[in-house]
């Protein structure tokens, strides 16, 4: 479509140039009779206007003679019948000029004219040429292409695949770091290829991506942020000294950096910091839209901090521990944040180390496929039963509470990742199990890893 309408505006261009010149040019028009005489027609002019002269000046003498007009009178109208007479003699000159210009124009050779009529074919195809080098044909132009593919099928969520919706994301990949290497000092487009990548949960090129994006642009508060939860998140959402020091400068430079409150917010949580997180989570409450599902999941969010607080002050008082977790690994969950129980372990016929990564996690049962709570365990601690609960969730927007509005239907999932990174490849061995409703806490649920993925 862009090069139709590129070629549409040549083409209107050219003609524009070419009738005027078909008309004058290639028709070689030859000076019409008229055109012949005129050097006669000027001078017979020229002669007129003499004459004129001399009558009027006559005219002008014998009044003066008369006395009808004083001596004063007489030159300055003598001066002017002079000025009128040189101004049409100049007029005359001008003519002849501008016959002499033309008959040059009109008779100029064949190849003059071929020549420039070549350039009006030969200057669009070296501009096309050129712009397809330097300009838009380099990855800019097919990155954008794909995303605008990609946001197309988002319109309509029903629809969507989620295996094809990562195969695009991969496709969009390989054209940003195309992109990247034409121009390796773009800002925006490191932060799209790290975007790109937590899409798709590889973490580690988000995290590669969004340090060079930060050495370009280093006080941007807003790549700060996004780095800290991809760093927090490819972590197994676990607190690292390197998220909270890059959350802590985002929020020095942006006091109101949602991001960077949300994810304070959620290490003050997973650390039992529940006064912490309640004050960052209102932070956020007050910066986002009321009304809205962000707004929401804050305002749960903030009622099960409150909730833990409680228990955990009720607890303190009566100088008795809080009840241990009903799940091995670190995993936690309590009456006031239910979550889902599952016995995960690996088929016989499986070869695998036991130190490869085994991501289990929960996603809602329709629409997005990010998951709402995951952790991550080596395939050497298996089998193993665990509770997935609030506390996995990768950010506050998307947690388990999110469901309820579907009667918290979710889809379990366990995949033993022979990469070790999250985004599901060929060759590894999952499993999924679902809908089951989030919440029934007495139920186990099995999920035996057996499937290879093709």
């Amino acid at each position: 479509m862009f090069y139709f309408l590129v070629g549409m505006l040549l083409t209107i261009a050219i003609i524009f140039i070419l009738w005027p010149l078909w008309s004058q040019v290639l028709q070689g028009k030859q000076a019409s009779a008229a055109d012949v005489e005129l050097p006669s027609r000027v001078a017979t002019r020229a002669e007129t206007n003499v004459t004129l002269y001399q009558d009027h000046l006559d005219d002008l003498t014998k009044t003066f003679a008369d006395g009808s007009i004083n001596e004063a009178q007489y030159r300055q109208l003598k001066a002017e019948l002079a000025r009128s007479l040189l101004n049409d003699s100049e007029d005359n000159n001008a003519i002849l000029e501008m016959k002499e210009i033309i008959q040059i124009k009109m008779t100029a050779p064949w190849f003059a004219r071929g020549f420039f009529i070549s350039g009006l074919f030969i200057l669009p195809i070296l501009a096309v040429v050129i712009y397809q080098h330097l300009g838009a044909n380099n990855e800019d132009w097919k990155v954008a292409e794909q995303l605008d593919y990609k946001y197309q099928l988002l319109q309509q969520p029903a629809s969507v695949d989620q295996r094809r919706l990562n195969e695009i994301n991969r496709e969009l990949l390989e054209k940003i770091e195309g992109s990247i290497k034409n121009t390796p000092g773009n800002t925006q487009t490191w932060v799209l290829h790290a975007r790109i990548a937590v899409e798709i949960q590889e973490f580690d090129k988000a995290i590669n991506s969004y340090r060079q994006a930060l050495e370009l642009q280093p006080q941007s508060s807003q790549i700060m942020a996004e780095l800290a939860q991809a760093l927090y998140i490819g972590a197994g959402n676990r607190v690292a000294s390197a998220v909270e020091t890059l959350s802590t400068k985002t929020l020095a430079i942006d006091p109101n950096n949602i991001m960077a409150l949300s994810l304070m917010g959620m290490m003050a949580f997973n650390t039992e910091k529940y006064v912490e997180a309640i004050e960052f989570w209102q932070q956020v409450s007050a910066l986002v839209s009321p009304n809205t599902a962000d707004a929401q999941t804050l305002q749960q969010g903030i009622a099960q901090a409150q909730s833990r607080l409680a228990m955990k002050q009720s607890a303190d008082n009566d100088s008795t521990t809080r009840p241990p977790a009903s799940a091995a690994g670190d995993s936690k969950t309590d009456k006031a944040s239910p979550g889902i129980t599952v016995a995960v372990s690996l088929a016989d016929n499986i070869n695998f180390q036991p130190e490869q990564t085994v991501f289990v996690y929960a996603r809602a049962w329709k629409g997005s496929k990010m998951p709402l709570a995951i952790t991550k365990l080596q395939a050497g601690q298996l089998p193993l039963t665990i509770v997935l609960d609030e506390s996995m969730a990768m950010s506050p927007s998307m947690t388990l509470a999110m469901t309820q509005g579907s009667a918290g239907r979710v889809e379990l999932v366990a995949r033993l990742s022979l990469s070790g990174e999250p985004a599901v490849k060929p060759g590894d061995w999952q499993v999924s199990y679902g809908p089951v409703t989030w919440g029934e806490n007495a139920k186990i649920y099995p999920l035996m890893i057996n499937q290879i993925v093709q």
